[in-house]
């Protein structure tokens, strides 16, 4: 079985908050400079539903897909459970969980997602 392809990610450090990273490559549908917390659980499920490590590609990517608007919600929902399958294929319990938590509770992110890259992410801090 060959290696997953994993992005060149770095850690935000003057983000506003501390789970905030840059992309610093292309990679598959997200374009270099994509600003992303990876995976957005809230820090008191961190324990259970870590958001790095193995879900943060599948996060990063379907933020992307959210904010983005490219595909359907649907179809960026069922592509990040089949990412988290395939880069946390140890838990496949939690990763369905994380699936329908983002079916029931991401109407609202989809409606309300704003896509930030590097750019835009340093025109807002400085205005702020």
């Amino acid at each position: 079985m060959s290696a997953l392809p994993s992005p060149v990610i770095r850690h935000l450090l003057d983000a506003p908050k501390d789970d905030w990273y840059v992309l610093e490559e292309d990679f598959f549908y997200v374009p270099a400079g994509y600003v992303s917390d990876g995976c957005s659980v809230p820090m008191w499920l961190w324990w259970w539903f870590p958001p790095l490590g193995a879900y943060l590609v599948p996060g990063l990517i379907h933020d992307y897909l959210y904010e983005t608007k490219l595909y359907s919600r649907a179809y960026a929902d069922w592509l990040f459970w089949n990412l988290l399958d395939a880069y946390a294929p140890h838990t496949p319990h939690r990763n369905y969980l994380r699936y329908v938590a983002v079916r029931v509770f991401g109407l609202w992110w989809w409606k309300n997602a704003k896509y930030i890259d590097i750019n835009n992410y340093r025109n807002e801090k400085e205005q702020n």
